[in-house]
C-alpha cells in the first residue's frame, strides 16, 4: 500500500481486517486512529515516521508485528493497542512518551495466550494504564 505523502493522519478502521503485510506510514503523519490496524492478521512489519505523535487505541490489536520501535515524538500509546499481538517480541520505546493505556501490550483476560514481550524501558515521566504489560514483562524506567 503507498500512502500519500500529503496525508496527516490515518482514520479509524482505516485498513482493519485487511490482508495488508507490511506498511511505511509516511513523513507528516502524526496519528494513528483507533483500530486503524485491528486484526490485520497478516500485518508483520510496520515503519513509522518521526512526525508521529499519537498511537490510537486498538491501532495494532491483534496483528503479527515481532518487533516494533515507536519514534521519538510520540506521546501516548493508546488502551489495547498491542493487545493480542502474540509475535511482539520486542519493542523500543521514545523518552518523549507520556502515557501508555489500559491492556496496551496484555491480554484482558488470563486464560488467554500471552503477548510475548518479556522486558521493555519505559520513560520515568510516562504514565502507565492499568495492566498495561503482562505480569511476567520486566518493566525498566530509564
Amino acid at each position: 500500500v503507498q500512502l500519500p505523502s500529503s496525508l496527516r493522519s490515518i482514520g479509524e478502521h482505516s485498513f482493519s481486517e485487511t490482508n495488508i503485510s507490511t506498511i511505511t506510514i509516511p513523513e507528516g503523519v502524526t496519528s494513528i486512529g483507533n483500530s486503524c490496524f485491528k486484526k490485520c492478521r497478516s500485518l508483520t512489519s510496520i515503519e513509522l515516521p518521526s512526525s508521529l505523535i499519537n498511537i490510537g487505541d486498538e491501532a495494532f490489536c491483534n496483528t503479527h508485528i515481532s518487533t516494533i520501535t515507536i519514534p521519538e515524538g510520540v506521546t501516548s500509546i493508546g488502551d489495547y493497542c498491542f493487545t493480542y499481538c502474540e509475535s511482539l517480541t520486542s519493542i523500543q520505546l521514545p523518552s518523549s512518551l507520556l502515557s501508555i493505556g489500559r491492556y496496551a501490550f496484555c491480554h484482558e483476560y488470563d486464560w488467554e495466550s500471552k503477548v510475548p514481550l518479556k522486558q521493555v524501558e519505559v520513560p520515568k515521566n510516562c504514565k502507565i494504564g492499568n495492566k498495561a504489560f503482562e505480569e511476567d514483562c520486566k518493566v525498566i524506567r530509564k
